[in-house]
């Protein structure tokens, strides 16, 4: 990614309050967004996860083929003054290749879902 490019994170996965502060300070001290919600948001470019979930957020990102990254990456970034390279802290080797092919891991796909719950149907549209 550009270093002039914006840096909008979402955080999945990490419950503890303590280090979830530590990641936010961090990315507002590097001029980063943090955009809160347990929803994925479509304007994210990067995900911060301790391990790899079958959260929502996890797959959507999987499929919108953003920077999936471990903690270290924000606080590592801090530490050094500037947004290091991303790729020594992305998250599993089934991501490592798909971000060399620089699309989402469904490009292409249509797809239908049927839902017969409607509280359940935002989480399916994007």
């Amino acid at each position: 990614m550009a270093a002039d490019m914006d840096r909008i994170f979402q955080i999945s996965g990490i419950k503890n309050v303590v280090m979830k502060r530590k990641l936010l300070w961090c990315i507002n001290r590097l001029g980063g967004t943090y955009t809160g919600g347990s929803a994925y948001k479509n304007n994210t470019t990067h995900l911060i996860v301790r391990q790899t979930c079958a959260s929502e957020k996890f797959l959507a990102a999987c499929a919108a083929g953003i920077w999936i990254l471990s903690p270290k990456y924000v606080i590592e970034s801090a530490r050094a003054g500037r947004w290091l390279k991303e790729e020594p802290y992305e998250c599993g080797s089934v991501l490592e290749m798909q971000r060399e092919r620089r699309v989402g891991a469904f490009c292409g796909w249509k797809v239908v879902v049927l839902i017969s719950n409607m509280k359940k149907r935002g989480v399916f549209e994007r």
